[in-house]
């Protein structure tokens, strides 16, 4: 056998081991974000649109977050941003092979002292590891989608499990929160209005750690996408299965590298059985990239 031999003999070996198919990488989080290229930064902004009187305007724009990725399209930290001058720092990490994240919040103006996020009702299995607040335990289909996604606390409590399903040209076009059962009921027992019915919500028992829990889908959304891939309506729906949101995105602006930097966000609704489209938004992705 001779050397070329060898080596094609060999990668087609690796390929059988990898964790997805054969030339299928896995996802980054810049590609979870719908970003494409070597992106190192990308600033989210807003602009509000007020219908009044029949007449719209448009506030002004502001950042929402910032966030900033490695050369390979992890993320490493996370600025989010308030108009009531609330400011989260999010760091992202990697802790026993596993994505992680430590954050913490504070105001803009100096002499306050920060302020740690406050998560679910705590359900402690274990003590906590000061590493990190949150780990990611990710999970992966064929194509190197990045499908389900446990959010485990530095305590071992199950926070949520972030489910997704991708089409044939990789788009996301559905996207679920589940929660563990007896957490959701906790919850929906603190609040006044609206209560959920969870003999209508979607169940199922997963194992974690050799705990089996029940968890409830309590958020559900669908997506669609044009020709081009990009997002064109976003629907929620509620706990009887009806549209509760209908959002449309419209308006696009993009880059050399085919990432929208300018969309508009529009409220459908129903009247008289026709849509009217109400414009919400108007959505900024200021990008920088890696030479």
């Amino acid at each position: 056998m001779n050397t070329m031999h060898k080596l094609v003999l060999t990668a087609l070996i690796a390929g059988l081991f990898c964790g997805t198919a054969w030339g299928q990488a896995r996802m980054t989080d810049a590609q979870a974000d719908g970003l494409k290229g070597k992106v190192k930064e990308v600033s989210y902004e807003l602009q509000r649109i007020e219908e009044k009187n029949g007449k719209s305007k448009t506030e002004q724009r502001f950042v929402s977050h910032i966030t900033t990725y490695d050369q390979k399209g992890r993320e490493l930290v996370s600025t989010s941003h308030s108009i009531q001058g609330m400011f989260e720092k999010t760091i992202y990490l990697e802790i026993d092979g596993h994505r992680a994240m430590k954050s913490e919040m504070t105001r803009k103006e100096s002499g306050h002292p920060p302020m740690l996020i406050v998560g679910p009702v705590p359900r402690s299995t274990q003590k906590p590891d000061p590493r990190y607040e949150i780990k990611y335990l990710d999970t992966y289909d064929e194509r190197g989608n990045r499908t389900e996604v446990l959010l485990v606390g530095n305590d071992g409590r199950i926070i949520s499990v972030q489910t997704y399903k991708f089409d044939e040209s990789g788009n996301q076009i559905e996207w679920g929160q589940w929660k563990e059962l007896e957490d959701a009921k906790q919850m929906n027992r603190a609040i006044v209005y609206p209560k959920r019915n969870f003999d209508k919500l979607p169940q199922r028992t997963i194992e974690v750690e050799g705990r089996k829990l029940v968890i409830v889908r309590n958020y559900y959304v669908a997506s669609k996408y044009d020709a081009t891939g990009s997002l064109t309506d976003s629907l929620e729906f509620d706990d009887d299965g009806k549209i509760s949101r209908h959002v449309r995105y419209g308006e696009y602006e993009f880059d050399a590298l085919k990432n929208w930097i300018k969309r508009t966000n529009f409220r459908v609704e129903t009247k008289n059985g026709k849509e009217a489209l109400i414009p919400e938004m108007i959505e900024y992705q200021v990008i920088k990239y890696y030479p």
